[in-house]
């Protein structure tokens, strides 16, 4: 599954009606709108002009950064979870191969062992077999088999340990690890079945043929890997959280899993991990071990949904804590322009002559086109006090004047 496929599964319609994303989406409609100029708007105060562009003016290049990092954060979460998951299945596939061949190379050098041995009775035999278990221990059985499939020894893994066990009664000869070592003098590696005998576990046989014994000793040896054990090999493995392994033998059946009540021993679970449901649901890589045997490694795409739900929740959160940032840097910002404004604005409005000169007392931190304003209003103000004051004179200087002449006149 390459990022391509992958984005289709994240990225679904669903997805783009959640909350959060219609939430997104509303907020940068607003900020885009807001900023458009309307010639019919109505006149607005140099206050809320100030306030609505600062908030624009900060909130689009953060509402941008977020966008950004949140892509690129899925972008790597969704590439770096496909590198993992295709990752596992390289590392697992070496792993199960080199387990299984180990195991393969462990009985075969038993049967040259057993085979350089001439005239081993049973009790040689039983001895020989536990020595090879206790030294590897990874096998949960192993037998040692006649020409004509009767189990001359044998051993068995218990929780006191490895004993020996007494199998003159089973008869291994319809077994394909005894049929085909005796058929083709090779060394073979079973599909998992289901054990008799020495259990009845689901297992994996390793065996090999025993030369040089002329027929009078073992033919065939054995050693059985069963689910559990086979399964151990992938839990010191770095797997990705919540994912989970099975591995198939060449017959398509579940050899091995860390879900194995997902996954059952035998189960055949091919149309089902790859349907088209599956994919959907499903980061999935598989690789070939050897000889058929694949290992299959899937990741639940709602764990790696979870994971950029919880960065766009922090992007959120940086959304949000930008917005507070812009509305106390628009109120403090404003203040500075708009209460000098204000009060210039009352002091116009109020004026009548003759009245103070200093209508408007501005503080040093005022902007500096705030205090021209204000020292050319005051200064405008004292010219008009002047003028009103030499115009009330000159009134009362004439109306003076005519009251002298009328009254000789009397």
């Amino acid at each position: 599954m390459d990022t391509g496929q992958l984005a289709s599964i994240i990225f679904r319609a669903e997805h783009w009606t959640s909350p959060l994303t219609l939430a997104g989406l509303a907020l940068l409609s607003v900020v885009v709108i807001t900023a458009i100029p309307k010639p019919a708007r109505r006149s607005e105060g140099i206050g809320r002009i100030l306030r609505r562009d600062i908030v624009i003016m900060t909130l689009l290049p953060m509402l941008s950064l977020a966008l950004l990092l949140t892509d690129r954060s899925i972008r790597y979460l969704s590439e770096g979870t496909v590198a993992s998951v295709e990752g596992a299945v390289a590392g697992l596939s070496a792993t199960f191969g080199e387990r299984l061949e180990k195991a393969q190379d462990a009985v075969s050098v038993l049967a040259l062992n057993l085979g350089s041995v001439q005239d081993a009775d049973d009790a040689s035999l039983k001895r020989l077999l536990l020595g090879f278990h206790e030294i590897h221990p990874e096998f949960i059985s192993t037998l040692a088999a006649g020409a004509d499939g009767q189990v001359m020894a044998a051993t068995i893994a218990t929780r006191e340990g490895i004993v020996a066990r007494d199998a003159r009664d089973i008869r291994v000869a319809d077994r394909d690890y005894f049929r085909e070592p005796m058929q083709t003098d090779q060394r073979y590696l079973s599909p998992a079945f289901r054990g008799r005998g020495l259990g009845s576990d689901v297992i994996v046989a390793a065996s090999a043929p025993v030369s040089g014994t002329g027929g009078r000793g073992p033919a065939v040896v054995e050693g059985s890997i069963d689910f559990v054990r086979l399964g151990e090999v992938a839990r010191n493995y770095p797997l990705p959280e919540s994912a989970e392994f099975i591995v198939l033998d060449p017959s398509g059946q579940v050899a091995a899993s860390n879900r194995p009540l997902t996954f059952r021993p035998l189960s055949v679970p091919g149309d089902e991990v790859f349907s088209r449901t599956d994919e959907r649901t499903y980061i999935s890589a598989r690789g070939d071990i050897s000889n058929g045997w694949e290992v299959i490694v899937r990741l639940p795409v709602a764990r790696l949904q979870e994971r950029i739900v919880a960065d766009l929740v922090v992007s959120a959160i940086w959304l949000v804590v930008s917005l507070s940032l812009a509305l106390v840097l628009a109120a403090v910002l404003t203040a500075r322009v708009s209460q000098p404004l204000q009060h210039l604005a009352e002091a116009v409005k109020e004026y009548v002559p003759p009245a103070s000169t200093d209508r408007i007392a501005v503080t040093s931190r005022a902007p500096q086109e705030v205090r021209i304003l204000a020292r050319h209003f005051n200064l405008s103000a004292r010219r008009m006090n002047e003028l009103y004051g030499r115009l009330v004179a000159m009134l009362a200087e004439r109306e003076s004047g005519e009251g002298n002449g009328k009254s000789p006149g009397k």
